[in-house]
């Protein structure tokens, strides 16, 4: 009788009787009931995607005998068939309706917090089985569908919040259903949702999800950060199972947690991390949090967040964003050693040094420094010693560990510079790093190329330390015996080596090359290959040698004997790379202004270590310098080439008019900084230089202007020409006019002031007599400024 009736409704359906088949059902209700998983089981494989797009009067037949099924039988039958369907969803039209037939059903039920369960978990087991973007042929399309089916189940889940928000208002304690609603809320932040990051987290429609899933979550409690410190006790107990008896046992009042608790196994630490990151970063959810939590204590919280964060390539920047924005919080210095017994704030280490190091996203390399600055930052000196320790004792990078040098550089300046005296990095303590520091692994045998950044590094902060501290403060004139023994002579010996090694590398592979070029299939790949093979090495190995040899000019040690072509080469390639770096530095000074930061970053963009900036003894001062000297000879090339010009028909003043201004001009890109070069090349060791390069320009622009005097006009028309383009640079500094229109216009005034000069000095006979004249009118035109 039962197959009979199905085999009826199956057949009705198949030919898209609507109004017949719920005819059928309606006239034996009893059956229906009785029938009920059978002929779900018909309609369900036919509300798919396909059957919409090629056969939709089939797809509307099953759909409405499918709601007609739902309103008017027994809810408790229709619950506890629908969750196993949902688990198969065949495709995400399959899956939005079988989840909107189950928000209806569930609807009609009074007490939803019994079986609310068991849809949760059919949308876990749905969701789980979602092909990443990363997994996926089509990554566009994987991610549409997870949004698609994260905003069907939003819609799914509004009425029942709002039905939670009811039950709570009416009741001191919260609901069970709001606790279960919550604890699915943070965990639809965990995967898949949380891969979506990088793919289309600029896209509104990603924050969409993310401020829905965190206000819905917002209405159904008061304390949103109750459960903040959930996976930190996760991560001090050894299994799960441990974590949920002692919270079993803790004397909690109200239901709120152990009912969540339900729950919790599901919520992985994943979700946990990106829901509070949200939470915490956004600033219209962080006012809703009660204020009354430590900052101390989120950071402590948040830290076993950071770490897993920061562990997934899909949530390095969430990561890197969300403990930069706590870190902000927390005072500078104010974390002391004790804070390190817990074993987070030295494991967290670990992701962001992994970050700054093998990160494919060169701003989230970037980032991660700024980061691990900052967060060494809120520890004090006790503090920064054992995390400095601790970093030299478990990171083999070389780059890293000159990092991390240029930071113990700093603690001991800080020390050196504390009144009272910081003793933390002096003394004994700084013996201890400084022998980790200035290690060579195998003596020297070690590979000084792969080791250069280390070197570099140890050998700056040597020099510094031998040069800053006269009065042994430090105590690093008590190790020079140790340091040449066991560090400065394996040293040399393994520089030595290592040059031996990259001759005989550089002959094998020049003899390859003349092999190679015999042959017609010869590859430009591996011609490339071998000339970067050779640059690279021999950049770092020269660079190590440059400093080793300025650190200790004065040792009386004879190196070994080298041939003169060799020495030539050693002081050209040295004067080379200074060259490049400062050219590359040039585009950092609107920035970074005339400093070694600018240097380290020029250095940086072309390929070699910050810490470079070591090879400048003079430092910011180079850069000015070298920008000094550069424009000088760009303008030298300008105004030969228009004086060989025959087409040139400008008048004396008219070339120098020119002259300055094209000078001037060069300075513009840089007019924000430019009184920083001034004041530093106005120090008493830089005047030499910047006198020579001011004389050298005005010399240059007389000289070509045609100027071929052997008198006293010689000197007088430089002095002037000389103050008129000081005077003219510092009026451009203050200009704001388009174009420096007022700049122009008073540099032509200046000069038509010379025309004024050069009349009296023709006028005048004696020497003394002229050069009174032309100092009294030089001080009426540039004290008037017209």
């Amino acid at each position: 009788m039962t197959g009979a009736f199905i085999s009826r409704v199956t057949k009705l359906l198949n030919k898209c009787k609507t109004a017949e088949a719920i005819q059928a059902l309606k006239e034996d209700h009893l059956m229906t009931e009785n029938s009920l998983c059978s002929i779900v089981s018909a309609i369900v494989p036919n509300l798919t995607s396909p059957m919409l797009q090629h056969h939709k009067a089939m797809f509307d037949c099953c759909l409405n005998v499918l709601t007609f099924l739902i309103e008017n039988c027994e809810p408790a039958i229709a619950i506890i068939e629908f969750p196993r369907y949902l688990k198969r969803a065949s495709d995400h039209v399959n899956f939005c309706t079988i989840l909107g037939a189950m928000q209806t059903c569930l609807m009609l039920i009074r007490n939803k917090s019994k079986t609310i369960d068991w849809y949760f978990d059919a949308i876990k087991v749905y969701l789980e089985d979602l092909p990443l973007p990363d997994e996926a042929d089509d990554p566009e399309a994987a991610s549409d569908r997870i949004v698609n089916t994260y905003k069907a189940i939003i819609v799914f889940l509004e009425p029942l919040v709002q039905e939670a928000i009811d039950i709570n208002s009416k009741q001191e304690e919260g609901s069970l259903l709001g606790n279960r609603l919550l604890s699915f809320f943070i965990f639809l932040c965990g995967k898949p949702f949380c891969c979506l990051n990088k793919y289309i987290s600029e896209e509104i429609t990603y924050k969409e999800i993310a401020d829905n899933i965190v206000t819905q979550a917002l209405y159904l409690t008061e304390d949103i950060l109750y459960f903040l410190d959930t996976v930190s006790k996760r991560q001090r107990e050894s299994t799960h199972v441990k974590t949920l008896r002692k919270y079993i046992k803790t004397d909690i009042e109200s239901s709120f947690c152990s009912t969540i608790l339900d729950w919790s196994q599901n919520i992985s630490n994943m979700a946990y991390a990106n829901f509070y990151f949200y939470v915490i970063t956004q600033e219209n959810y962080w006012i809703n949090v009660p204020q009354i939590y430590n900052s101390y204590y989120i950071l402590e919280t948040c830290a076993y967040f950071f770490k897993i964060l920061l562990s997934e390539d899909y949530s390095i920047s969430t990561g890197l964003n969300f403990m930069e924005n706590v870190i902000k919080r927390i005072s500078l210095r104010s974390l002391n050693s004790e804070v390190l017994s817990l074993e987070i704030y030295t494991e967290l280490f670990q992701p962001i040094t992994k970050v700054m190091i093998y990160s494919n996203s060169d701003e989230q390399r970037k980032k991660a420094v700024r980061v691990f600055q900052n967060y060494i930052e809120i520890f004090n000196m006790e503090a920064r010693y054992t995390i400095i320790l601790y970093l030299y004792e478990n990171i083999e990078h070389s780059g890293l560990l000159s990092f991390i040098t240029g930071i113990f550089k700093s603690s001991i300046i800080e020390c050196l510079d504390s009144t009272p005296r910081n003793p933390q990095f002096l003394g004994k303590n700084m013996e201890l790093l400084l022998k980790k520091i200035c290690n060579l692994p195998h003596g020297s045998s070690s590979d000084v190329v792969e080791i250069s950044d280390e070197i570099i590094t140890a050998l700056n902060l040597l020099r510094f330390l031998f040069i800053r501290d006269k009065n042994n403060e430090t105590g690093i004139w008590n190790m020079t015996h140790i340091l040449k023994t066991n560090y400065l002579n394996p040293l040399r010996e393994g520089i030595d080596l290592c040059r031996a090694h990259w001759r005989v590398k550089k002959k094998d592979l020049e003899q390859q090359k003349k092999d190679f070029a015999k042959n017609q299939d010869y590859s430009r790949l591996m011609k490339a290959h071998m000339e970067v093979t050779l640059t690279v090495g021999f950049r770092r190995l020269w660079t190590s040698r440059a400093l080793l040899a300025d650190e200790f000019k004065n040792d009386n040690r004879k190196a070994e004997p080298q041939q003169s072509t060799h020495e030539e080469n050693d002081e050209e390639y040295e004067k080379n790379i200074k060259l490049k770096i400062l050219g590359a530095s040039l585009k950092f000074v609107p920035d970074m202004g005339w400093s070694k930061q600018a240097i380290s970053a020029g250095a940086e963009s072309i390929g070699y270590p910050s810490v470079i900036h070591g090879l400048f003894p003079k430092g910011s001062a180079a850069l000015v310098e070298y920008f000094y000297s550069m424009c000088n000879r760009e303008l030298n090339e300008i105004l030969e080439k228009e004086t060989n010009s025959s087409s040139s028909q400008k008048t004396p003043e008219q070339q120098v008019l020119d002259a300055v201004e094209i000078r001037l001009r060069m300075v513009v890109p840089y007019k924000k900084t430019w009184p920083q070069a001034i004041a530093i090349m106005s120090l008493p060791p830089n005047v030499p230089t910047a006198l020579a390069n001011l004389l050298t320009l005005v010399d240059d622009i007389c000289y070509y202007a045609g100027d071929r005097s052997v008198d006293i006009n010689w000197y007088a028309r430089r002095m002037i020409l000389a103050t008129i383009y000081k005077a003219t640079e510092l009026y451009m500094l203050q200009d704001t006019s388009e174009d420096h229109k007022e700049t122009w216009l008073f540099l032509e005034r200046r000069l038509k002031d010379i025309l004024q000069i050069q009349t009296m000095l023709s006028n005048s006979v004696k020497p003394d007599e002229a050069l009174n004249r032309v100092t009294e009118t030089a001080s009426a035109v540039f004290i008037t400024v017209d």
